[in-house]
């Protein structure tokens, strides 16, 4: 048995984020802090809104949620097809905990692979 054999599951989650962000700075410390989480295996996929605005319009949970609050509730973290958090970034320990939760609970298939048609976007590194 190997170490990858030993490492829990984790789901994956998927955070749609503002393009421009309203705070350069705060968006790239988060992105730094998913892409440690992705490099420890962690399966994180990021979206930005104007590199990947057919994720914004193909994801129905995030599409429904901006139809009816608008742009302010960016970023959005999903787990599966379950909007974890909304209008903030998610704390590195917030996003270790929802991709243990969403483990145990229950197989869910990524947002983008479920409802923000084929592909999607490559994962963080």
């Amino acid at each position: 048995m190997t170490d990858a054999d030993d490492a829990p599951q984790l789901a994956g989650l998927d955070i749609f984020l503002p393009s421009p962000p309203p705070d350069a700075e705060r968006q790239e410390a988060f992105l730094d802090e998913a892409a440690a989480l992705a490099l420890d295996g962690q399966p994180i996929t990021v979206y930005l809104q104007d590199e990947d605005a057919w994720a914004f319009e193909e994801c129905e949970p995030v599409r429904a949620l901006m139809e009816s609050a608008g742009e302010a509730v960016l970023p959005v973290t999903l787990l599966g097809l379950d909007i974890v958090v909304s209008g903030t970034y998610p704390t590195t320990s917030q996003m270790q905990r929802f991709a243990r939760a969403g483990a145990t609970e229950r197989a869910k298939p990524s947002a983008a692979a479920a409802a923000c048609g084929p592909g999607g976007a490559a994962p963080l590194p």
